[in-house]
């Protein structure tokens, strides 16, 4: 299992990029699918976005500092995808990002199953969502 750390987000027109680095081949790269579910690593405030291929699941970790940018790319439209620093022709879609968020989002309102410094976290994060 690969786990790749979001470094970067990254508005464009249409779409929004989240980079990685990591030191990955491009033949494997090339072999990553998009499972377009979203799971919570609460201990270590990052949601993560899961791929696959043969070998498995791997995860695409996003940090709580990342977060308030991706609240800002939830009230957009804009196509998520992936890239590696090194691989920039080839991107992977985010199938399901903006649908799997919201529906973590709204399980994570007032639950405190979470931890509480999590769902604070969260809370103060992405301001675009009533968490009345």
């Amino acid at each position: 299992m690969n786990t790749l750390l979001v470094t970067d987000i990254v508005q464009e027109d249409d779409r929004v990029i989240f980079s990685v680095n990591n030191d990955i081949s491009a033949v494997e790269w090339k072999t990553f699918e998009p499972v377009g579910r979203i799971l919570v690593d609460s201990d270590n405030k990052a949601f993560i976005y899961l791929l696959e291929n043969d070998e498995g699941y791997h995860h695409l970790r996003i940090p709580h500092n990342h977060w308030v940018t991706i609240d800002e790319v939830m009230t957009t439209n804009k196509q998520a995808e992936v890239m590696v620093s090194h691989l920039k022709d080839a991107p992977i879609e985010l199938k399901n990002f903006q649908e799997e968020m919201n529906l973590l989002l709204d399980n994570i309102k007032g639950n405190h199953n979470y931890g509480s410094e999590f769902v604070e976290e969260v809370e103060q994060s992405f301001k675009s969502i009533n968490f009345e």
